[in-house]
């Protein structure tokens, strides 16, 4: 006897080939019997190299283990798909404190 059978993969993953395979029943006049065939395999989709991705341009796609996230770059923030320049406020972020004697700041605003 010869039957097909069918496969699918889990989320993330693709077949590898023809998701259909023939077996064939092999068996005694007894009681044993089993199919014998070829499965097929299964292998992880990588949509970062494969352009599978809704990055952001200014971010990096991670692979992950079922699916990807994307991280804004550095100078950027956002959730990743979405990723903005940063920029700083002269207000509420701290002031550069690394000047060398005998500068100092006399004066600090935003530009921009």
């Amino acid at each position: 006897d010869t039957t097909t059978f069918s496969y699918a993969c889990n989320t993330g993953y693709e077949i590898v080939g023809n998701s259909t395979r023939e077996f064939v029943c092999t068996g005694d006049s007894g009681a044993t019997s089993s199919w014998k065939g070829t499965v097929p395999k299964c292998s992880k989709i990588d949509e970062c190299t494969g352009g599978l991705h809704n990055c952001d341009l200014d971010a990096t796609c991670i692979p992950g283990d079922i699916s990807f996230t994307c991280d804004c770059n550095s100078g950027f923030s956002g959730d990743g798909v979405s990723c903005t320049a940063a920029s700083c406020n002269a207000t509420a972020d701290a002031q550069p404190n690394n000047f060398t004697y005998p500068l100092m700041m006399v004066e600090g605003g935003q530009i921009g």
